[in-house]
């Protein structure tokens, strides 16, 4: 309980961060740097932004945290983690190296009751392609898995469930002013969406969360309407939202 990062690793390789519990920071609840640390079974609870924090309604700061922060570490190990309730992003996070196997050096993590359960943005990423591997991601406000990075992207091992968009995947680069060109790709495998499952509850999971309500017009929109939605799964730019659809 307390006003910045529970746990924060820094100039630090080779460290193991296991079997925590980091309730109610204001910012990320775990944020490693370095190299090859690795964080094990870790849970983070409530992990509040400063831009909504005690009142504020700061809408300009696009510097948004992440519950577990990994995105300035190299080559670190994230299994059977869990985030359970983020302001913003669960997981902020550059990925791992892409593969034809799995697991890799990320499994069994799971994230529910945040903005976005995955995101890698625009600086973020490895070189050529960097893939998302082993989550359980299910009930965030606007996307399950939101990409936005100059890397090919991989998703493998995915099962996102209840989420208002399963998967928002950009890919971007290069500068459309440098007239270069470059073959990138967004692969989905081996994963589970579900837009809607039987447990969704259409009056509680659609109220409007404090921290979210001053950003009302930016983010996922939901389908309008009806007695029963199903949400859309997979967000292109060929799609926008799921019809609406009565039971």
């Amino acid at each position: 309980d307390c006003f910045n990062t529970g746990i924060g690793v820094f100039g630090t390789d080779n460290l193991t961060v296991e079997d925590n519990v980091v309730h109610h920071t204001v910012g990320p609840s775990i944020r490693v740097a370095g190299k090859f640390n690795s964080l094990l079974r870790n849970l983070a609870v409530y992990s509040i932004s400063i831009h909504t924090y005690d009142g504020r309604e700061d809408k300009s700061n696009i510097h948004w945290p992440g519950a577990i922060e990994v995105h300035e570490a190299q080559d670190v190990i994230l299994i059977n983690n869990t985030v359970a309730g983020s302001e913003r992003f669960g997981y902020k996070l550059d990925g791992e190296k892409c593969t034809d196997y799995s697991p890799g050096t990320s499994t069994g993590n799971e994230v529910h009751g945040a903005w976005h359960g995955v995101h890698l943005h625009y600086e973020e990423g490895l070189p050529f392609c960097a893939m998302l591997s082993g989550f359980l991601i299910w009930k965030n406000y606007d996307y399950g898995i939101f990409t936005y990075c100059q890397p090919s992207v991989i998703v493998d091992h995915v099962i996102a469930v209840d989420n208002t968009v399963g998967m928002f995947p950009n890919v971007w680069g290069p500068p459309a002013l440098s007239h270069l060109t470059a073959d990138k790709y967004f692969i989905l495998r081996h994963s589970l969406i579900v837009g809607t499952s039987p447990n969704h509850d259409c009056g509680e999971d659609s109220i409007i969360p404090y921290a979210r309500q001053p950003y009302g017009g930016i983010g996922a929109k939901k389908a309008p309407g009806g007695t029963l939605v199903f949400k859309c799964s997979f967000l292109c730019r060929s799609c926008n939202v799921a019809p609406e659809m009565q039971l």
